[in-house]
């Protein structure tokens, strides 16, 4: 298994704005083993639980592309 890390913050958070929404980021990094979850991640719903649960699907999908 490749090396892993999980980073946690434990206040963070953003203004829900749709000026804010368009620069929330996606689970995709610069960097192929690197991806983002959490509520904070673009995918279509606002910063709650179920986005959360949403986004990091969206990464393990991703990930799981990335198999070397």
């Amino acid at each position: 298994m490749p090396a892993w890390r999980i980073i946690r913050q434990k206040r963070a958070g953003f203004a829900a704005t749709p000026g804010q929404d368009a620069l929330r980021p996606s689970c995709e990094t610069a960097w192929r083993n690197l991806f983002l979850a959490g509520g904070y991640v673009q995918n279509g719903l606002p910063d709650s639980i179920e986005s959360a649960v949403r986004s990091g699907e969206v990464a393990a999908r991703a990930a799981g592309r990335q198999r070397v």
